[in-house]
């Protein structure tokens, strides 16, 4: 979906493209390095090219203090702005008065891309499986997400089952509401929904269901 239309109230935004990003100190070392990880840009981030003095650079720094050694993953959707994530050990050592940064990215026109996996089952009643697409590098949030619900889908398919089963692989947010600005006519056919998200770790299953936390067994797929 092009940038600029219309979903329900929301305009789909510009495409963002990133081919490299980087803090130089004085010596020409690169103390942040997106070729190294690609989490160290902060997402979404505003091209950026200068020499900027070390207060100014920190106002476009992100850590987590307490957790020294990891770089955070932070989002600039809403707010064009431009910056790094670093670990706190990483901007404990950045003490030289200037550095130089590069940004090396476009926001431009584009467009809004998405996944769709749809088995059809004996009724055109529907289960809708969604997982978010958009966050780099992160194993838990969410590619165990987009791992699970591409197992699911090839399991469903060797199976007969009253409802047909559908999968969205969307960016977060304006994913989901693009795809239902599309497909209004879809969602009285939805019977159960599910956002997969965040399924890789050593917890238990749970479901979040109107905005309250609740454990609950996972009832086998053959009864659908």
């Amino acid at each position: 979906m092009a940038t600029g239309a219309k979903a329900f109230d929301w305009i789909v935004p510009k495409e963002w493209n990133i081919r490299d990003a980087f803090i130089l100190n004085a010596s020409g070392e690169r103390v942040v390095d997106f070729r190294k990880s690609n989490l160290h840009v902060l997402n979404y981030s505003a091209p950026f090219r200068g020499t900027v003095s070390r207060e100014e650079l920190t106002r476009h720094l992100f850590t987590l203090s307490g957790r020294p050694d990891w770089i955070p993953y932070r989002t600039s959707y809403y707010r064009e702005d431009w910056g790094f994530c670093l670990s706190q050990q990483t901007a404990d050592r950045l003490t030289e008065p200037e550095y130089e940064v590069c940004i090396d990215a476009d926001l431009e026109d584009g467009s809004l891309s998405y996944g769709e996996c749809v088995v059809p089952g004996s009724t055109d009643q529907e289960v809708l499986f969604s997982c978010h697409i958009c966050h780099p590098s992160l194993c838990n949030d969410n590619l165990s997400g987009i791992a699970l619900a591409t197992w699911l889908a090839r399991h469903i398919r060797t199976k007969k089952s009253k409802f047909t089963y559908r999968f969205l692989f969307i960016p977060g947010t304006i994913g989901a509401i693009v795809w239902l600005s599309r497909n209004e006519d879809l969602v009285s056919k939805i019977r159960h929904g599910l956002v997969v998200a965040c399924v890789g770790d050593a917890g238990n299953p749970h479901i979040r269901e109107a905005g309250v936390a609740m454990r609950k067994s996972i009832e086998p797929f053959s009864k659908y």
